[in-house]
């Protein structure tokens, strides 16, 4: 079996590059669970390096290194939740390190530290979906001539309840104000996510592979940079047409001084929770905590007559991440039955024969009686002898 997934695994990530006509470019895209032909759902501007169906969960395990090579620059997520923790993480990383995650439903499963958003459960799709902030800069381009209102499809869709995580900017909600497409940085990355599983064919009226084309061409950095060799360095005018450029000539600092610990907001379902941060206590839920060193902290929270919530948070230098639990309620087991006590009939009580205490230490006495005698006896036979 895992030949066969080798060997297939291999067919489709040539076929992947074959179609893209050059092996990398710079705006090359590893999908997982997007149909694609080579030709990227986000324009032309982008290829499709790698493509694994959205079902073989086991298939992305086996080239999620692919996916984090120097040469990908966007990573797509949108298929099921079938791959690995170890994958995931290793995406995380990736962006962590510079690259873009584009989202969806239910991907996000696997993901925490990384993600824009929390997930509180699901519900029903608005009617509408609006722009959150119609007056911003980045949102008039990426918007641009698409409107700012948009209808959904099916009141039947359903989508993904979710709290954005401090840092993260909304820019499309529904009705109930909830986000429906947010974005964050992670890192020297950013993440991008949807609330809906496709919102190709969730929303009317919009094109959202090219609302999501024109957020990847924001948040990218420019294709090359040119290190700065002298005290000052002029910052060229940018080719991004999403951000308004500016010309200035900035001293480069001498001493580059970054934080050494950050901050972590720490949720529950319900609230009220009690919190321990590598096993030591810190309060209730809702709580903001700070100075924590950088990296993984053991997150555990508690609450009587609700399983405990065992997790981690991946604590950043100078940011704050937000890490959220339920605490599901536990099953109730019936009541322990008392065993009810033997006790002697009244009428046996006033009799000392039939008593069974007396009985026990009658038998007990003629016991040591008979060993008694039969000690001496053996050792009056052993004197005789001799």
């Amino acid at each position: 079996m895992a030949g066969r997934l080798n060997f297939c695994s291999r067919f489709i990530l040539l076929l992947a590059i074959l179609s893209c006509g050059v092996p990398f470019v710079a705006g090359s895209v590893a999908v997982y669970g997007i149909s694609t032909t080579g030709a990227s759902p986000y324009g032309e501007q982008f290829c499709v390096t790698y493509s694994v169906p959205g079902q073989s969960g086991e298939l992305f395990n086996q080239v999620a290194a692919n996916f984090t090579s120097p040469d990908i620059r966007v990573i797509a997520i949108g298929g099921d939740s079938g791959f690995s923790g170890a994958t995931a993480a290793m995406i995380e990383q990736a962006v962590w390190d510079g690259k873009i995650l584009i989202i969806y439903p239910p991907s996000t499963e696997k993901f925490s530290d990384s993600l824009p958003l929390v997930t509180n459960g699901t519900t029903t799709l608005g009617e509408t979906v609006t722009l959150s902030g119609p007056d911003n800069a980045l949102s008039k381009n990426v918007f641009s001539g698409l409107g700012t209102r948009f209808n959904t499809t099916s009141s039947s869709m359903e989508r993904i309840s979710a709290i954005p995580k401090a840092g993260t900017i909304t820019l499309l909600k529904y009705s109930n104000g909830e986000p429906a497409l947010a974005y964050r940085k992670y890192g020297n990355g950013y993440v991008a996510e949807w609330t809906m599983k496709t919102p190709a064919t969730s929303l009317s009226g919009v094109d959202t592979n090219i609302i999501t084309a024109r957020l990847i061409t924001a948040l990218q950095p420019p294709a090359s940079t040119t290190p700065a060799t002298t005290a000052t360095t002029i910052i060229p005018t940018t080719v991004n047409p999403l951000v308004t450029a500016t010309t200035s000539i900035t001293p480069v600092p001498a001493v580059t001084t970054t934080p050494s610990t950050g901050n972590i907001t720490i949720q529950s379902n319900p609230l009220g929770a009690q919190v321990f941060v590598d096993g030591i206590y810190r309060g209730v839920t809702p709580i903001e905590l700070s100075g924590l060193s950088p990296g993984y902290h053991a997150i555990k929270m508690t609450m009587e007559g609700r399983y405990d919530y065992d997790g981690s948070a991946y604590v950043v230098s100078g940011e704050r991440v937000t890490s959220f639990g339920s605490l599901p309620l536990q099953e109730k087991t019936p009541s322990a039955i008392t065993p009810v006590a033997t006790t002697t009939p009244a009428g046996d009580s006033g009799n000392p024969i039939t008593s069974p205490v007396v009985l026990a230490a009658a038998i007990g006495s003629i016991s040591a009686a008979i060993g008694a005698f039969a000690t001496i006896y053996t050792h009056k036979v052993k004197d005789k002898k001799e």
